[in-house]
């Protein structure tokens, strides 16, 4: 995908940067229900929008991505449809997980960042404004105009050049390959296996001596 930012239609900083503002306005929207809430504001909360922005763009890469991997002759509501049918069940996952984490975080009594309703915000951003970005995106491809200029034509191609919107094979894919069969390999399932329940038994393990102090007044 970052590989085809030099491309003048499908470089798609337009788009990277409706990403980013939609993770902005989903900041702002839950620290304003926060305040709503009256829920209490620390000054430790101001690493937030760095953290947000972290995990919040995850689902804007796999939608670009996998935007990028689709036949370019299909129609636009295919793509977006498709987009979704494939990548919809990842990104909500991923956010499930994200509120899990959260939610855990929650118990402690230290004031810790709980930005649970920043990243419901950030998931409805995502799957309504972004995909909404994404279709214009498309069309705007579909109709050859510039990524950064979309008032201009795209430079057409010279003859036996691929078109500027076809679907080429990401080093990322071929690395993803590769290592899939590699976990596929009945030695490595054994080996993952192992280091995981050493891993699991060692996290067990600290928490049970994790001594936890804090005053809120000091």
């Amino acid at each position: 995908m970052l590989g085809k930012f030099s491309n003048p239609l499908t470089g798609h900083s337009l788009l990277a940067n409706a990403g980013v503002f939609a993770v902005t306005l989903d900041i702002l929207a839950g620290l304003g229900l926060g305040m709503w809430f009256q829920v209490p504001f620390v000054s430790i909360k101001g690493v937030l929008p760095f953290l947000i922005h972290g995990i919040g763009l995850d689902g804007i890469f796999i939608l670009a991505d996998y935007l990028d991997r689709q036949p370019h002759d299909l129609a636009t509501t295919e793509k977006i449809k498709g987009e979704m049918r494939h990548t919809g069940a990842t990104v909500t996952m991923t956010t499930i997980a994200d509120l899990v984490a959260f939610a855990v975080s929650t118990s402690a009594s230290f004031p810790a960042i709980s930005p649970s309703s920043e990243r419901i915000e950030d998931f409805l951003m995502v799957v309504t404004f972004f995909v909404a970005k994404m279709t214009y995106d498309v069309r705007r491809i579909k109709s050859g105009r510039r990524d950064c200029l979309p008032c201009c034509l795209a430079p057409r191609t010279k003859d036996g050049e691929p078109a500027l919107d076809e679907p080429i094979t990401q080093t990322s894919s071929r690395v993803t390959k590769a290592w899939g069969k590699f976990l596929m390999l009945p030695e490595t399932k054994i080996e993952a296996t192992i280091i995981s329940l050493v891993l699991i038994g060692a996290g067990i393990y600290g928490v049970t001596h994790v001594d936890e102090a804090f005053n809120r007044k000091t």
